[in-house]
């Protein structure tokens, strides 16, 4: 399913921006001219990531600082899982493939 989300001026604007499309919580961030969309929430504690500091294509958790890849969705640390004592199955979130449409960003929804 494709869902519209937000005007690609918008999230130009905020750079980083939460949005909910069917009950999930989405990270929208734009990043050198692209969009990309993930699941909003870090995979250590859960807290939304919109409020983490963005490094390029990463985007770091404002509580504890766990970076996380906005292409992958991929804990980029191993250390920093372990530290955080992550099983293996917890360190990736969900991304989603964005797509632009006459200035409107949508995400596709599995």
């Amino acid at each position: 399913m494709e869902a519209y989300v937000t005007d690609l001026s918008t999230i130009k604007a905020k750079r980083v921006m939460s949005v909910e499309v069917m009950y999930r919580k989405i990270l929208l961030v734009y990043v050198d001219g692209e969009v990309y969309a993930i699941e909003d929430r870090c995979p250590h504690l859960g807290v939304s990531l919109e409020n983490g500091y963005l490094d390029n294509k990463v985007i770091k958790c404002k509580d504890h600082g766990l970076a996380i890849s906005l292409e992958t969705g991929k804990v980029i640390r191993e250390q920093q899982a372990d530290y955080f004592r992550l099983s293996k199955n917890d360190r990736t979130i969900q991304t989603y493939q964005v797509l632009i449409k006459s200035g409107k960003v949508h995400i596709l929804m599995e």
